[in-house]
């Protein structure tokens, strides 16, 4: 009994708290500030996902010189210890492609490489198209 007194009493009271709020109206111009902020809102999200490289163009230059001064060093040092060496840069002649004649490979797996092939360029390319949608 006593809880269903308290609830008519928080009724009675909600009831005359609501009839003394008058209605608030909105501004003529509210419609156009939300969507204003809105559109703000996500032009400062958009520049968030900025693409960043993850290895700068400075460290990729000074890795493609320090790789280059490396190759370099390689050159004049084996130039000096094979200068006193004697051998032959000449390659051993063998039939390479004789090794080949002897496989066949069936035509139901020839068709299904070419399928497997075309699946994967394709989804290469709506992946790549995806992303750059982003």
């Amino acid at each position: 009994m006593e809880h269903n007194e308290e609830q008519k009493s928080l009724e009675r009271f909600t009831e005359k708290y609501i009839k003394e709020i008058q209605g608030e109206v909105p501004s003529f111009n509210f419609t156009n500030s939300v969507m204003d902020t809105i559109i703000q809102q996500e032009a400062e999200s958009a520049k968030v996902f900025e693409y960043t490289p993850l290895i700068s163009r400075k460290v990729w230059m000074v890795l493609l010189a320090l790789f280059i001064g490396f190759l370099v060093f390689l050159i004049s040092i084996s130039t000096s210890i094979f200068s006193k060496i004697n051998f032959s840069l000449s390659f051993p002649e063998f039939e390479l492609f004789n090794v080949f004649e002897s496989v066949s490979i069936p035509k139901n797996i020839m068709y299904l490489i070419t399928i497997l092939t075309f699946l994967v360029l394709g989804q290469l390319y709506f992946f790549k198209k995806r992303f750059e949608n982003i």
